[in-house]
């Protein structure tokens, strides 16, 4: 979980935002650990139990779908860790006048 938050904030580290400093990205990070953690249990568990029980009825299609639901869930915890970021920003008062689209 550790290494897989350690991996996104570096990557966080490395895109484009407003504020790029550590203890801005921190929570981000931490909810992508939680989250991958998360969806790789859930996965695991009851995606590919699932999978196994009623491979004859689905087969390749059915693994497919098994990875592609995955990578959606994967997509919604880096979405949700942004918008962790995003909202932690505003509410210490980073944002100004210019950034809610007055001159």
């Amino acid at each position: 979980m550790l290494a897989r938050a350690a991996i996104w904030l570096g990557v966080s580290l490395k895109l484009p935002g407003r504020d790029r400093r550590l203890p801005a990205l921190l929570p981000g990070a931490l909810v992508v650990g939680v989250g991958f953690l998360a969806v790789n249990v859930f996965t695991q568990l009851l995606v590919v139990g699932l999978g196994n029980t009623r491979e004859d009825t689905y087969g390749a299609l059915g693994l497919a779908a098994t990875i592609l639901f995955s990578l959606w869930l994967t997509s919604r915890v880096i979405v949700v860790s942004a918008v962790v970021n995003a909202v932690l920003w505003s509410r210490r008062g980073n944002s100004s006048s210019h950034d809610r689209g007055a001159s």
